[in-house]
């Protein structure tokens, strides 16, 4: 090799800091000489390569590539065996492997005692390689694995993928019946598939699934009644861990719905009469965004911007944000705004952030940044 390119590969392996030793590599891999690799190499090659993508460098990424794949499938299934800890590194280096090393993938998934990140590499992987075999899995497996399995099946178009999760959502064994319905959702991030409808409504009827059932109906169908209905029971906490997370969930798929949301009203509106006030503001949010008008939330906003809410933590942080959703349509809140600006030190953020969605006018909030900023307040990087 020339000169350049040795001394370029002598600063990859000197570079302690591995931002620069990034850098070094590639340098290196864009040099007129090819480099010399080794599965040692994977993170930072991955690492360059991602940077690649980051910075739409498509001659850094094709070259990033082609180091990995001259690694070779048989180094890389070696360097997996000596250290288990580095799977993830070593799948996603597979999965750039063209069919050789996305079939090896496979075979790791069916063997990995912690398959997920197999399951994410192979969302990477060509459908004509990896749907066969991960079909014959989803056969074969046993219900944790098969669970994965569909997982892995869900971003690829192909008819089969969704046939199979059809029957798996009916799947008398509930850890299948749970990666069904992950999996689905994966697959109608992808695409729609209007097949899936019939078997996601009889989970409606599931406990433990009903509302994710009901968000992936949404998708297929915005205006479906009965789903519609699900999400917005779920505007108030349920019981449990995962209960306390789903209003949030429910309210920003209700926003994200729009007016196809409008069927869920009713009990949207019943929700001004809840004793939590968390719950209230949830749903004006939702039956102003259902709607467009913004009578529909007003009030139960303005009602929490109470004295005695303002003085008691957490405050209306709640009621700040939803009026900040709500841009120019929440106008009256302004003058109680304004009025809360200065004299609320702990929200004051959070007003500015609201005045300035609503009015457009930069200054209250530039000013309440820089207050932030000179006290220490690390919420004000959040607002840059």
């Amino acid at each position: 090799m020339r000169g350049l390119s040795l001394a370029l590969i002598a600063a990859v392996v000197a570079a302690e800091d591995a931002h620069d030793r990034r850098r070094a590599l590639a340098d290196a891999l864009l040099s007129a000489e090819p480099v010399p690799v080794a599965a040692a190499m994977l993170e930072d090659l991955l690492a360059v390569r991602a940077m690649a993508v980051e910075g739409r460098n498509e001659a850094l990424e094709r070259v990033a590539v082609d180091a990995i794949r001259r690694i070779g499938v048989d180094a890389l299934n070696a360097h997996l065996e000596a250290d288990p800890v580095r799977a993830e590194l070593v799948y996603r280096g597979l999965a750039l492997c063209g069919p050789a090393g996305q079939r090896e993938l496979v075979a790791w998934l069916g063997l990995d005692w912690w398959p997920r990140a197999a399951v994410h590499a192979l969302h990477d992987c060509a459908a004509s390689v990896v749907v066969p075999p991960l079909l014959a899995l989803a056969r074969e497996s046993e219900p944790a694995l098969r669970a994965h399995v569909l997982h892995a099946l869900a971003p690829h178009d192909d008819p089969r993928v969704a046939i199979l999760l059809a029957q798996a959502l009916d799947d008398p064994d509930a850890d299948i019946r749970r990666g069904a319905m992950t999996a689905t959702e994966t697959l109608l991030e992808k695409r729609i598939d209007k097949s899936l409808r019939a078997p996601l409504e009889k989970r409606l009827d599931d406990p433990e699934l009903r509302f994710f059932a009901a968000r992936a109906l949404v998708r297929i169908e915005p205006g479906h009644g009965p789903a519609l209905n699900v999400l917005a029971d779920h505007l108030a906490p349920g019981e449990g861990f995962e209960g306390a997370f789903l209003p949030d969930i429910a309210k920003r798929a209700l926003l994200d719905l729009g007016r196809a949301a409008a069927h869920a009203l009713p009990r949207v509106r019943a929700l001004r009469d809840h004793a939590d006030p968390a719950v209230r503001v949830r749903g004006a949010l939702v039956a102003w965004s259902a709607t467009g008008d913004p009578d529909e939330a007003l009030p139960t906003l303005l009602s929490r911007l109470t004295p005695r809410a303002w003085a008691e933590w957490p405050g209306p942080r709640d009621a700040l944000d939803a009026l900040a959703a709500m841009g120019a349509a929440a106008r009256a809140a302004v003058p109680v705004l304004r009025e809360r600006l200065d004299s609320t030190p702990y929200l004051a953020l959070d007003v500015a952030h609201a005045l300035w969605r609503i009015t457009e006018d930069p200054v209250p909030l530039r000013n309440a940044i820089l207050r932030a900023l000179a006290t220490g307040d690390a919420a004000a990087l959040t607002m840059l």
